[in-house]
C-alpha cells in the first residue's frame, strides 16, 4: 500500500515538472539527464535531441562569450566549492538566437551520481527593456547637457552685448545699472556651465560654484586679498538647480554691494561667505563683512535698492527667512528649507 501511495506521489512530482513553465535541467559529468518540456522549448531542441548530446554539444549550448566562466563554475560546483548558485549568462538556441538566461544551480544526487540540477529563468527581454531604458536616458542626458550648454552661450552672448552697450553710455548710473545686470547674468550663466561640466546634471556642488563665483566678482571689481579678502565656509554639499539659481544671485548681489560700498573707508575689507546646513531640515546662506554698515534707517522690507529687492524676493523663492545684523559691519543670512537633492557630496 505505501509503495502505492510513493509511487502516486512520485507520479505527480514528475508531471509538475514537466507541466512547469520553470525550465529544468539536470547534468551529470556534462551530458544533460534531465531536461523538462520548458527547458527544451527555451533551446529550440527537443528533449530527445538534448538528451542524447556530446559534452561538447553541452557546453556549447553557453554563448561562447560565458561558456569558459559558465563551465568553470560548474566544475566548481561538483568539486564542492563554494561558489554563488545564482548567476546570469548568455547561451545560444538551435536557430543561433542568443538568450540571457538566469540560471539557479544546486548540487544533487542523480541516480546515485553526484550532479547539477539547474532552475532557468529567461530574462531576454528584461534586459532588452533595460538597456533600452539606459540609452534612452543616455539620449536624455545628452540633450540636456546640450540645453545647459546653450543657455550658457547665449547668457554669455546677452552679457557681451550689454558691454557693448554700456560702453556708449555716458551716463554713470546707467553704466552701472548694465554692469549690475551683467553680473546678475553672469551669475546664472555659472550655473549652467557647472551643470554642463558636472556628472549629474540635475544638481552642481556647492563649494565649487561659489568659489567660481568669487573669482568672477573680484575681476569685475579688480579687487584682491590686499585690499578685500574674501573668505568662505561652505559646506560641502550638492545644490539643486532650483536652490543654486537663487544662492548664486544672492550671493552676487550681497557681496557686489559690499565691494562697493562698504569699504569706502576702510584700508583692508574682509567678506565672509556662510553656507551651512542647521540641522536636517534647514539651510542658512550669510554674507558678512567688516564695512561701514548698512544705515538704521535701512530696512529690508522697504528698502528701495533694487540689489535688496532682488534678496528678497529671491529669499521668498526658497521659502526662507532674511535677517540683517548691523554689528561690527553688515551680515545678512537667509534660512531657508532643504529642498530634494541637498546632500553631502560624500553621502552614498
Amino acid at each position: 500500500m505505501k509503495q502505492i501511495e510513493s509511487s502516486n506521489s512520485g507520479n505527480k512530482y514528475r508531471k509538475l515538472i514537466e507541466n512547469s513553465l520553470q525550465r529544468i535541467v539536470i547534468i551529470q559529468d556534462f551530458q544533460i539527464m534531465y531536461a523538462n518540456p520548458a527547458f527544451a522549448r527555451i533551446t529550440g531542441y527537443s528533449i530527445d535531441e538534448l538528451l542524447s548530446f556530446t559534452p561538447q554539444q553541452v557546453m556549447e549550448l553557453a554563448h561562447s562569450d560565458d561558456r569558459e566562466t559558465n563551465w568553470a563554475n560548474f566544475r566548481k560546483r561538483m568539486a564542492g566549492t563554494d561558489v554563488s548558485p545564482h548567476y546570469q549568462f548568455k547561451a545560444l538556441s538551435k536557430a543561433g538566437k542568443t538568450k540571457v538566461l538566469e540560471l539557479y544551480a544546486n548540487k544533487i544526487e542523480y541516480n546515485g551520481k553526484p550532479a547539477i540540477q539547474g532552475f532557468i529563468l529567461d530574462i531576454t527581454e528584461r534586459i532588452k527593456t533595460e538597456i533600452e531604458i539606459q540609452n534612452s536616458l543616455r539620449e536624455k542626458e545628452i540633450l540636456l547637457r546640450e540645453v545647459h550648454h546653450r543657455v550658457k552661450n547665449n547668457l554669455q552672448t546677452i552679457t557681451s552685448l550689454l558691454d557693448l552697450q554700456a560702453e556708449s553710455i555716458k551716463d554713470e548710473g546707467s553704466r552701472k545699472a548694465f554692469k549690475s545686470s551683467q553680473s546678475r547674468i553672469r551669475s546664472m550663466a555659472l550655473i549652467h556651465e557647472g551643470l554642463y561640466k558636472s556628472e549629474n546634471l540635475e544638481r552642481i556642488k556647492a563649494q565649487e560654484h561659489i568659489q567660481h563665483l568669487i573669482e568672477y566678482l573680484r575681476g569685475t571689481y579688480q579687487t584682491n586679498d590686499a585690499n578685500i579678502e574674501i573668505k568662505t565656509n561652505v559646506e560641502n554639499l550638492y545644490l539643486n538647480l532650483d536652490t543654486a539659481i537663487p544662492c548664486g544671485l544672492i550671493i552676487n548681489e550681497l557681496v557686489s554691494n559690499s565691494m562697493k560700498y562698504a569699504f569706502r573707508v576702510i584700508q583692508r575689507g574682509v567678506v565672509i561667505i556662510t553656507l551651512q546646513k542647521l540641522g536636517t531640515e534647514n539651510l542658512t546662506l550669510k554674507v558678512a563683512d567688516n564695512g561701514t554698515g548698512i544705515p538704521n534707517d535701512v530696512t529690508l522690507a522697504s528698502t528701495k535698492s533694487l540689489g535688496l529687492q532682488l534678496v528678497n524676493f529671491l529669499t521668498e523663492q526658497l521659502n526662507g527667512k532674511l535677517k540683517i545684523d548691523r554689528t561690527d559691519g553688515t551680515a545678512i543670512s537667509v534660512s531657508f528649507p532643504v529642498q530634494p537633492g541637498i546632500e553631502e557630496v560624500d553621502k552614498k
